[in-house]
């Protein structure tokens, strides 16, 4: 039987949580209206991001008026420019058009520059300049360090006439953030990514929750999951959208629990946010189901079987056919439809 390896991508984007929606707070609606003059409501969704330690700027917003109609998005960012020691944390706040287009930099605080001068009005134009027309020379850079001399901070000839003066560090930096931004919400949107050839599933070897190592491998006879379905869920104890797939996934479990040829685990990964300890946890959820741990910051690489799987957030659920190849990789938050679909996408593969 030949099949379609179906990455299912709901239109909303909504990824690792998305919150109903809600008034915008008092305190931030007005700075919210500088770009979206009728914005009332909210919903916050998640979002990776790779380029902070600690993946701590994890959300955006959707932004609607008072008859929740779409005006844009926002995100929020507290990060670094790359020199903790000397330069003081850099907030500013993105916004993008329904089309996922750059709109404008909003900011709290005036940016500075490297002799901690204020930007000028002719800075900040400098600045949109640098988020609308997308540098060639930024091609050649992946941190914001890469732009400037080691010792004396000065700008790079290759980057000068693509920064602002004295600020390359901070263009840098929100540019990233800007791209990163729009690649992910593009992505989202994309409703079916289909291919005629079904992925391998990268073989990996993680140890369970009481430390016994776990061969994940189609071709290996000593592996348990060899010639069955296998429905793979990644999350994070501190996801809030994980927290509430989590209880669903364990009712699709249970529905399966004594069936001998589909295998349900989960992988606990991006493991450097856990503030409880793994095992009260997992009791606290009532999780049943096998738990895998990704690997720790402490053992490098970190969290390698999520970069294995290209993991973009979480939760992420992978439906593993019997040959080992990803049949499916739904997303959503359909709860109230989650065993019938989830089901209707696993009971084909048990048949095949």
């Amino acid at each position: 039987m030949k099949s379609l390896f179906v990455f299912s991508v709901l239109l909303t984007a909504s990824n690792a949580f998305a919150s109903e929606m809600k008034p915008i707070e008092s305190y931030l609606i007005d700075y919210y209206r500088q770009v979206f003059k009728s914005a009332t409501f909210k919903t916050e969704h998640s979002i990776p991001d790779p380029i902070t330690e600690g993946n701590i700027n994890a959300s955006y917003l959707k932004i609607y008026d008072s008859a929740a109609q779409l005006l844009g998005y926002i995100r929020e960012v507290s990060t670094t420019t790359g020199c903790n020691q000397i330069c003081k944390p850099l907030d500013f706040t993105l916004t993008f058009t329904p089309n996922f287009e750059f709109k404008k930099l909003l900011l709290r605080e005036p940016l500075t520059k490297l002799d901690h001068e204020d930007f000028s009005e002719n800075d900040y134009a400098k600045l949109d300049a640098i988020l609308i027309d997308n540098p060639k020379s930024f091609g050649q850079a992946t941190n914001p360090l890469d732009l400037v001399d080691a010792v004396t901070r000065a700008t790079k000839p290759a980057f000068t006439a693509d920064v602002v003066p004295t600020a390359a560090l901070t263009s840098f930096r929100i540019y990233q953030y800007e791209k990163q931004t729009i690649q992910h919400l593009s992505e989202g949107h994309t409703k079916f990514i289909a291919t005629e050839t079904p992925q391998e599933a990268p073989a990996f070897i993680l140890p369970d929750l009481n430390g016994l190592d776990v061969v994940f491998d189609y071709k290996s006879d000593v592996s348990g999951f060899k010639g069955k379905v296998t429905v793979l869920l990644f999350f994070a104890s501190w996801c809030p959208d994980c927290k509430k797939e989590l209880p669903h996934f364990q009712k699709l479990f249970d529905k399966y629990r004594n069936h001998k040829q589909v295998n349900f685990t989960g992988v606990r990964t991006w493991r450097n946010r856990e503030s409880e300890d793994i095992k009260k946890f997992i009791e606290r959820m009532g999780v049943q189901f096998q738990v895998l741990s990704d690997t720790p910051k402490e053992q490098p690489p970190y969290s390698r079987v999520a970069k294995l799987y290209d993991l973009k957030w979480v939760p992420t659920v992978f439906i593993i056919d019997k040959n080992g190849k990803i049949r499916h990789s739904p997303q959503g938050t359909d709860f109230a439809n989650y065993i019938h679909k989830m089901s209707a996408l696993i009971d084909p593969l048990v048949e095949e």
